[in-house]
Formats: C-alpha cells, structure tokens, sequence
C-alpha cells in the first residue's frame, strides 16, 4: 500500500513539472510573438511616417527618451521597409533587430538607404517590448 502511494506522489510531481515546463514554454512563446508584432507596428509606423507611435515605443534603458523633432522628420517619404529580428531562443529578454527603410527627404528626389540596428528588451515591469535606442536617422 505504501508503495502505491509512493508511485502515486511521483507520478504526480512529474505532472506538475511537466504542466509548469509546458506553461513556461507557452509564456516564451507568446512573449516572442509579442516581440514580432511590436517590431512589425514599429517599422509600420515609421513606413507611413507615424513617427509618433514609433518613437512610443522607443524606451533607452539608461536614458530618457529624446522627443521626436518633428520638423527634421517633415516631409520624409519612406518607401520601403524590411526587417529582421535576431533573438538567441524564444525565452530571452533581448534581441536585436536590423530595419533598412528606402525614402527621400523633403528636399530631394533621391531614393536613399538607411539601416537601423537596434536592440529590443523586455520590460518586465510593463510587459511590454522597448526599443532601446532612437529613430532612425533620415
């Protein structure tokens, strides 16, 4: 009788880690899709110059932010955009992203290029993804 009891008590610790394994994982998961739709409104944003909700996601971890100088982004014309984001596996709290947007500054007709690498981190706090930078420079 005993032993069944034993066995009985196992068997259930095994469940109970396994049940907290698959929540963690479900946790990293839904944190990395979290991560990929808010680079996706970030990089939206700056695509169809909303570079207020852009820079609403921009959070330097050791400084405050610099606030969106409207007048040097008026007029920019971003084309294109594209993205990719490096993150080492899907429970971390950073990763970094690398944005190339196409555009033409008000001045000029030229198409040009710029890229932007920067790092994303997870604020725990608000449990939300920052950028922890600025935006890119037109």
């Amino acid at each position: 009788m005993i032993r069944t009891h034993s066995r009985t008590a196992r068997l259930l610790v095994v469940l109970a880690l396994a049940t907290l394994g698959a929540c963690a994982s479900m946790e990293s998961k839904e944190k990395m899709v979290r991560l990929e739709e808010t680079v996706k409104v970030y990089t939206s944003a700056v695509r169809w110059g909303d570079f207020g909700t852009a820079a609403s996601l921009v959070k330097p971890r050791d400084a405050a932010a610099a606030p969106v100088d409207g007048a040097r982004l008026e007029g920019v014309r971003v084309m294109s955009h594209d993205y990719r984001i490096e993150a080492p596996d899907a429970e971390a709290s950073e990763a970094w992203m690398t944005a190339r947007f196409e555009y033409s500054a008000p001045s000029s007709a030229r198409v040009r290029t710029v890229t932007q690498r920067a790092m994303w981190y997870w604020d725990e706090a608000s449990g939300a993804w920052y950028l922890d930078g600025s935006l890119p420079e037109f």
